[in-house]
């Protein structure tokens, strides 16, 4: 595992769906402290009420699997058919059959709950994988117009003009890292907690065993 320390994204606008109270206002105060954007609610159809209205105003989305309303999954794909912009799942439920259903609804990762704040840290890395850099530094910058609506970055997550122009420019070195830093769970015989970590093991031991079949004959 890389010591490698890969820095949040200042003004991520991040979506987040929880009919769970307190998992949804603890999860949101997290990436406050992560410096990033945050709009809640316990409702899916909320949501998708949001992203059909002020697609703009977001560049990520995490919801969990289990909504008494719209089941996360489902949730998941009308904002495929309707909306392209990146969903992370995120549910208590670590049974891999879940985890791979995400996978086929579009999912781009699943988060095991409690969830961890270093996960949600690095959730703009699936932004920049779908987008680009352009698109996180188009979200900087309506953060920090005045005409936004959203407030100043002060306000939002804390950080001034200058630190927020400072962390954009590290985009491109970091972005190197990413793909070493999200297979790094998958290594060994660590159990990964991710989407594509679990994807990828899952494979491996596919390949083991029939390897193994082979050298039986």
């Amino acid at each position: 595992m890389s010591g490698r320390s890969t820095p949040a994204i200042p003004n991520l606008r991040v979506l987040v769906v929880d009919d769970d109270v307190l998992c949804l206002k603890i999860v949101t105060k997290m990436l406050h402290t992560c410096g990033y954007t945050v709009t809640s609610t316990t409702s899916s159809v909320t949501a998708l009420e949001y992203l059909r209205t002020k697609k703009e105003e977001f560049d990520i989305v995490l919801s969990d699997v289990h909504m008494p309303d719209i089941d996360g999954f489902k949730l998941l794909e009308q904002i495929a058919l309707d909306i392209d912009i990146p969903v992370l799942m995120m549910s208590a439920n670590a049974d891999q059959s879940v985890v791979l259903r995400g996978i086929i609804h579009g999912a781009v990762d699943y988060l095991l709950k409690p969830v961890r704040i270093h996960e949600l840290k690095n959730i703009w890395q699936h932004v920049v994988r779908k987008n680009g850099t352009d698109s996180l530094q188009r979200s900087a910058s309506m953060s920090m117009s005045p005409r936004s609506g959203r407030g100043s970055p002060e306000k939002d997550s804390g950080m001034n003009v200058t630190e927020a122009n400072k962390k954009l420019r590290t985009i491109a070195a970091v972005n190197s890292a990413v793909l070493t830093d999200t297979n790094a769970a998958t290594k060994g015989n660590k159990k990964p907690s991710t989407v594509q970590g679990i994807a990828e093991l899952s494979h491996q031991q596919q390949q083991q065993q029939q390897h193994t079949k082979k050298r039986q004959r």
